[in-house]
């Protein structure tokens, strides 16, 4: 798998989350849900997300095409 493929990848979940974190937001509005919770819970996300980051490879700079 090339570099650019996994970049391509990277920014299409990334456009997901950016249409469905509104939406998921306006649902738990909607249910009453407190906004503490609901920062709690996209906090959770961006930490996992991190942390997943962090577990990433360095990558070479001769191994990039």
């Amino acid at each position: 798998m090339c570099i650019r493929d996994r970049t391509g990848t990277a920014q299409a979940i990334g456009r997901i989350g950016a249409v469905i974190g509104p939406l998921f937001v306006g649902i738990l509005i909607d249910h009453q849900i407190k906004i503490a919770v609901i920062f709690g819970i996209f906090m959770a996300a961006l930490l996992i997300g991190a942390v997943a980051v962090l577990m990433l490879p360095a990558v070479d700079s001769k191994e990039v095409k």
